[in-house]
């Protein structure tokens, strides 16, 4: 069986007390070192998880380069999915020869890549959040045109869906969502210029929530006018009745929570089609597998139904999800939101796993 190893589980079978590192309670080592280490087994990890582990250990030489020798000496294969354009082989050799200049250039060229894939991944991900949001937000406001006995099936509420997401999704909100994009990107290179982990969670949390703000209201402010010249009868008083399910009295709401109590309400109508549309978006991909495309349907889910955390980690996570197009494959991984993809898409990892599991 070909084992794809993530980040964590290559902390796990080394020893985390040889990392300066506290051991996991998340995994039973003895059990994992037997596993791995079963002659029908080859292992591997990708080019995601040897960029991580260069750039968390970059200030920490001795304890990388140690890293580096095990995952030779173990014959752990080198499985290329982005991020990392130098093998391990390559890496032990700068190394051997004592270099500090490529060692820093190393170092500082693996932050460069990773920072450049984050930013790109959390634009792409604006874009997927901000157009299902949209979706979101009209559904809420079809299940209130019912309670107004007015048909959310006519023409003319179909005709302005259809002028609503084109304005949204067209040339001017394009421009803001781009302008928005710039400033994000700025913020987030000037968190890693301090080497603060923490601050780029945060920032990118942040930002996460000012999407859904800025997606909100030019979707609100659209679709006000729009109403009151369609349903001139109801506009006023609808809007208002609309505006509650909002909640903008609650003015330390943020706007992440406010579309978990949309998604909440509504969400699993549109469950599905988020679903088959990311998937059929990203069907004739080269870089894209049908794993990558499900787990980023997931996480959609997660962020804007289900009321989960956003945490940039996921985009990364998506990459060492990608090793699974190497042929007769598992996973191993303690990370939750990976898990819970795993057992969601019945895949053969999930017995693997458990296999391991600590107390």
């Amino acid at each position: 069986m070909n084992v794809i190893l993530d980040t964590n589980i290559v902390y796990d079978y080394i020893g985390r007390s040889n990392l300066n590192m506290s051991e996991s309670s998340l995994i039973n080592r003895k059990k994992l070192v037997k596993l791995l280490e079963s002659p029908n087994n080859t292992l591997f990890i990708t080019s995601a998880t040897l960029n991580e582990l260069i750039v968390r250990f970059s200030s920490e030489k001795d304890i990388l380069e140690k890293l580096i020798v095990f995952i030779e000496n173990n014959e752990i294969e080198y499985h290329y999915v982005g991020l990392q354009l130098l093998n391990v082989k390559s890496i032990m050799n700068k190394f051997s020869d004592k270099n500090q200049d490529q060692l820093n250039k190393l170092f500082k060229d693996a932050l460069a890549v990773k920072v450049e894939y984050e930013i790109t991944s959390l634009c792409i991900m604006c874009d997927l959040i901000s157009t299902y949001y949209i979706d979101l937000l009209f559904k809420t406001y079809e299940n209130e045109l019912v309670l107004f006995n007015t048909n959310s099936n006519s023409s003319h509420w179909i005709l302005l869906k259809t002028e609503i997401f084109k304005e949204l999704t067209g040339y001017k909100f394009q421009n803001m969502l781009n302008s928005w994009k710039e400033i994000m990107k700025n913020d987030l290179k000037a968190a890693y210029s301090v080497n603060n982990s923490n601050k780029v969670s945060r920032v990118a949390k942040d930002w996460f929530n000012e999407l859904l703000k800025l997606t909100y209201y030019e979707f609100t402010k659209v679709i006000k006018s729009s109403i009151k010249e369609i349903y001139p009868s109801i506009g006023c008083s609808f809007i208002s009745k609309v505006e509650e399910t909002f909640n903008p009295n609650h003015v330390n709401m943020t706007h992440s929570k406010i579309a978990e109590n949309l998604g909440k309400k509504h969400g699993e109508e549109i469950i599905e089609d988020i679903r088959v549309r990311i998937i059929e978006s990203t069907s004739k991909s080269e870089i894209i597998t049908e794993h990558m495309a499900c787990y980023l349907a997931m996480l959609v889910e997660d962020w804007l139904i289900r009321g989960k955390k956003f945490d940039k980690n996921d985009m990364l996570d998506l990459l060492v999800i990608k090793g699974l197009e190497i042929e007769n494959s598992i996973l191993l991984s303690m990370d939750k939101k990976v898990r819970d993809y795993l057992e969601m898409a019945g895949h053969e990892s999930v017995q693997w796993n458990n296999n391991v599991k600590g107390i």
